[in-house]
């Protein structure tokens, strides 16, 4: 299934600097221009989708976006639950995806086989392929680095913490010009080629 907007960007920054807004509209802009069912996976039940019905199980979840086509928000428990949601969502295709609060799933001691496949879904099939992965976290210095093997693009709010500015070093960024972001400004860079 053709995907134009196919792919995992990371939106990373500190609490209220406006990552999860900047996903949640590029989200939307996916939906718009594609037609694809999304899913919002609500990992730290953050006020951000408060107002929102939850949907109660993954089975209502993927019903929900497979056989009748339209989105949901899910928040899955930890362990299996989690790990079958993503092999589910490997398996499928055509669907926006966003994570909030991703370091609860990929931290740098843990993730998934079926998470790091997702991520990996857009480079591996040619590009054009599969599910858009939007991923948010405060935490970059403490993510998992098979989560960032594969990335298309980073969203970089303000940091201020040293591990998370010295990760970003890392990929090319200025710490100094990302602590002194101001809130809802945000730097983008497209790794690779």
């Amino acid at each position: 299934m053709k995907n134009p907007r196919g792919g995992t960007v990371w939106y990373v920054g500190i609490s209220r600097s406006g990552k999860t807004s900047l996903a949640l509209a590029d989200l939307w802009d996916d939906v718009r221009e594609t037609g694809f069912p999304w899913i919002i996976l609500d990992l730290a039940r953050a006020e951000n989708f408060g107002m929102w019905d939850h949907l109660p199980s993954r089975a209502a979840l993927f019903r929900r976006v497979f056989s009748e086509g339209r989105g949901g928000i899910y928040t899955p428990e930890e362990g299996e639950d989690t790990d079958l949601t993503f092999a589910m969502l490997h398996a499928g295709g055509g669907v926006h995806v966003l994570i909030d609060e991703a370091y609860w799933i990929c931290s740098v001691n843990r993730i998934t086989v079926n998470l790091s496949r997702c991520l990996r879904d857009y480079a591996h099939a040619g590009g054009g392929i599969g599910n858009t992965y939007r991923l948010t976290t405060q935490h970059v210095g403490d993510i998992h680095r098979d989560a960032f093997a594969a990335l298309t693009e980073w969203r970089v709010f303000r940091c201020i913490y040293d591990n998370h500015l010295d990760k970003l070093r890392t990929y090319g960024f200025n710490p100094d010009e990302i602590r002194a972001l101001p809130q809802y400004a945000h730097v983008s860079q497209r790794p690779g080629f």
